[in-house]
């Protein structure tokens, strides 16, 4: 497999960019979608992901990587850096699924903030999930 390939230790940066609707004050993703949607607010992540270890992010599936980005809030045109962590192969209720779990804080209006998304991908290959999403 690709750990055994690259060798232990060796790790894979990535950028990725999460972006959708988005309001202050929901704890559920959905929940904040649908009240963004209504009132026209969206959030922008830009992001760079690392794992320090292929290997690891293969055999466990809730391995957290380190994400590093900037967060955008056009509501406000508001942009803060933040700093966090990412899951790619977090396993999901139906099997045929995985989830990819994006967590960051940032400071916003005075505040520390934390947001917390997720996407629902298709399970393949571990590393076909960069061309899933």
């Amino acid at each position: 497999m690709i750990g055994s390939l690259l060798g232990r230790g060796t790790g894979v940066s990535f950028g990725e960019r999460m972006r959708g609707w988005f309001a202050f004050g929901e704890y559920e993703c959905g929940a904040g979608a649908v009240r963004g949607r209504r009132e026209r607010t969206r959030l922008d992540l830009r992001a760079s992901v690392e794992f320090a270890d292929v290997t690891d992010l293969l055999r466990k599936p809730d391995s957290a990587g380190a994400l590093f980005g900037v967060v955008a809030f056009d509501a406000t045109a508001c942009v803060q850096r933040g700093s966090g962590k990412v899951q790619l192969f977090v396993p999901a209720s139906d099997p045929h699924y995985a989830l990819m779990i994006y967590e960051v804080a940032v400071q916003y209006n005075g505040g520390d903030h934390y947001l917390a998304g997720k996407k629902l991908i298709r399970r393949r290959r571990p590393l076909a999930v960069w061309t899933d999403t």
